[in-house]
């Protein structure tokens, strides 16, 4: 936990000027074999307006064999990429993974490698915009990093997210424009089949 701790201050050390809150989300890349996603709870998304999906993020992640993806689950259907349901980033995904048994993510485009130089910043605000497509349809989204069985790196630290047009309160502070946010409550752990970091109440 400790290391967790000390990655979590160099990623607010570099972004000194994004308020971050004091807690960040943070996905471990492993060196086994692995498939962790922080999700949301189910969201309204609300009419005459685009719904979208914003947040700050580093990842330094083993480029090409491990990654990270938004994933999006639409009135409790299975969960798919928010490419598929008319997901459009700001910036993008960087790279595919390679073919590799371990990995539940391959072939499939990620945040793979690093989104940083440590000259002058680490990590970059993310939207994901989806226009009116979904409006009157409930959502849910996370955030999954999945591992191979082999080398780990630092991970992915995920804070500040926001979405924009529902109707359903998500998190704890409500700021205006129609757009929910939050300073992430501790998170409460469920095992299942994946490990799920639920950052409900």
């Amino acid at each position: 936990l400790g290391d967790v701790y000390k990655r979590q201050a160099l990623f607010s050390a570099f972004n000194s000027n994004v308020d971050l809150g004091s807690q960040t989300m943070a996905l471990l890349n492993n060196n086994i074999e692995s498939d962790v996603a922080v999700e949301s709870a189910p969201v309204e998304v609300g009419y005459g307006q685009n719904f979208s999906v914003s947040f700050w993020h580093f990842f330094w992640i083993e480029e090409s064999r491990d990654g990270g993806v938004v994933e999006i689950s639409i009135n409790d259907s299975d969960w798919v990429d928010v490419q598929e349901m008319g997901g459009v980033f700001d910036v993008g995904y960087t790279g595919y993974l390679n073919k590799n048994s371990t990995q539940s993510l391959q072939d499939r485009p990620t945040f793979t490698g690093i989104n940083g130089n440590f000259s002058t910043v680490i990590g970059n605000k993310e939207r994901i915009s989806f226009g009116q497509n979904l409006n009157g349809q409930t959502v849910r989204l996370r955030f999954r990093i999945a591992t191979d069985a082999y080398y780990g790196d630092f991970g992915w630290f995920i804070d500040n997210v926001e979405f924009s047009n529902i109707v359903t309160p998500l998190f704890s502070e409500v700021i205006a424009g129609d757009t929910f946010a939050c300073d992430n409550s501790a998170p409460k752990l469920t095992i299942t089949e994946d490990l799920v970091i639920d950052e409900g109440n």
